[in-house]
């Protein structure tokens, strides 16, 4: 292989451990930039998480075959091009699925949201914490240019990007996959979401697009399927209108970019290189 792979563990909290892979290119100059790679949503019983975007099928011809249909091993590819990558395992995914697994015929997430809200907690917001938890980790690494850190992600791991990546401007650059859409959209019109990914009342004040002018003047590359069931290539469009016009009128037009592309859900990828090199 064309880089080294560590297996780290940290605590983002009390009682809550973080399990990752962090990707270290070989032959490269340090301090180096460094992306973070979210993991999408997946097979809701299998919910494999940071292997699937290091590429680890763990002898399974079906996982491997997934990963290819779905471009999804992108923490690899981004290694094997000379970036440090970290993926980690979001709640209730790989090492941490124990509890969303319990329901054979019932998604995880929308069981442990519902009862979370009981309890006052919302397991998106978690996630996002454990990203910047992430972050602070990959600061502390001296192969890190502390400076030039990254996020990606498809699916799921495109909305924790964006989301992140808005809240956080230690983010400098940031792809989201096949994730843009408007919450009216895909998850009151459709109903195509889960419980990992709402915040309660978010719609009231703000609509995706919003969230991802958050970003904004910093770079941001959009992803999207013509094919996509999920995230439609209309309802990403239209979000994208109303981000143009926020990059625009803070004259940083060029830091905002779409790449629509023939298929389906999917981690292209077409622009993602060029983009992190000419940005990170």
């Amino acid at each position: 292989k064309k880089y080294y792979r560590e297996k780290i563990v940290f605590d983002s909290e009390p009682y809550a451990s973080v399990p990752a892979y962090l990707l270290i290119p070989k032959g490269i100059t340090f301090p180096a930039p460094a992306v973070l790679c979210f993991h999408g949503h997946s097979d809701p019983w299998k919910r494999a998480g940071k292997d699937n975007v290091c590429g680890l099928y763990r002898g399974s011809a079906s996982r491997k075959k997934m990963i290819k249909t779905f471009n999804y091993d992108y923490a690899h590819k981004l290694a094997e091009n000379g970036y440090i990558t970290l993926a980690m395992d979001a709640r209730g995914w790989g090492e941490r699925k124990p509890g969303y697994d319990r329901w054979r015929f019932r998604d995880g997430c929308d069981v442990n949201f519902v009862r979370g809200m009981l309890m006052g907690i919302n397991p998106f917001t978690l996630n996002l914490y454990d990203g910047m938890r992430c972050i602070d980790y990959l600061s502390t690494r001296p192969e890190v240019d502390s400076s030039r850190i990254g996020a990606a992600g498809l699916s799921y791991g495109g909305t924790l990007s964006l989301c992140l990546s808005a809240l956080d401007e230690r983010v400098k650059v940031t792809v989201v996959s096949c994730a843009l859409s408007r919450f009216k959209t895909y998850a009151i019109d459709r109903g195509d979401t889960c419980g990992s990914q709402v915040i309660p009342g978010l719609l009231q004040y703000a609509e995706m697009e919003d969230l991802a002018g958050m970003i904004a003047p910093r770079p941001l590359l959009i992803e999207s399927g013509k094919k996509d069931p999920f995230f439609t290539v209309e309802s990403a469009l239209k979000a994208f209108r109303k981000l143009k016009r926020i990059y625009a009128v803070l004259d940083h037009g060029d830091e905002l970019d779409i790449d629509i592309f023939d298929g389906a859900h999917r981690f292209n990828g077409r622009k993602v290189f060029d983009w992190f090199g000419k940005w990170l």
